[in-house]
């Protein structure tokens, strides 16, 4: 389980990171620059000296690839008080499913490293069992993007409004929630003024 002091590290090294990945600019009072790593995103420039990015036509090309379009809406990325337990079945192997389950993880990847961090905590939750996937684990994925299918047109706003020098960091713990190997998966988000501009969840 990580410690204060550890996480207070981690944090302190990502917003050194951030500080130096990130330059949010702005030139004159009707534009200004942003550079990320938000490679392949939409980038819509908006009334009022605001940015949006995102990646709706990803979002909705994957959804049409995993069948997911056009279904009912779910609020959350998994289902609350689900906990993922791995294949008892070491030796089983389904290529099929396998092959199924990392082409639906990689893609819920891209996005969520791109301008997703809503669905961080659950993707990489589930990306653990990738190397012997159950069909619980195939649902809960898909589940996943059921949730990318009700909300593909989130994404990162940037405003040249309000305290652009102010640097602030969260960070939260399940605290053990891993109950096979009791271990916890710890996530951050760092914001510069109200834009989210770097998120990490890992266990």
């Amino acid at each position: 389980m990580p410690t204060c002091a550890s996480l207070r590290s981690s944090l302190s090294l990502a917003c050194d990171r951030t500080l130096n990945l990130v330059a949010f600019t702005f030139r004159t009072q009707a534009s200004f620059v942003i550079v990320a790593h938000a490679l392949s995103s939409h980038l819509h420039p908006r009334l009022g000296s605001t940015l949006s990015i995102n990646k709706t036509c990803y979002a909705e090309k994957i959804s049409k690839c995993f069948v997911q379009e056009n279904c009912k809406p779910v609020s959350i990325p998994l289902p609350t008080r689900y906990n993922p337990r791995p294949n008892p079945n070491q030796d089983e192997s389904n290529a099929t499913l396998h092959s199924c389950y990392q082409s639906v993880i990689g893609s819920l990847l891209y996005i969520m490293l791109g301008t997703r961090p809503d669905i961080a905590f659950a993707v990489i939750k589930m990306s653990q069992f990738s190397s012997n996937p159950m069909e619980e684990h195939l649902q809960k994925v898909l589940y996943i993007m059921h949730y990318l299918s009700s909300f593909q047109d989130l994404c990162i706003l940037y405003s040249r409004h309000g305290d652009q020098n102010s640097l602030c960091a969260y960070s939260d713990t399940d605290l053990a929630g891993d109950v096979e190997i009791s271990r916890s998966t710890t996530g951050y988000a760092i914001f510069l003024g109200n834009s989210i501009v770097s998120w990490l969840s890992r266990q």
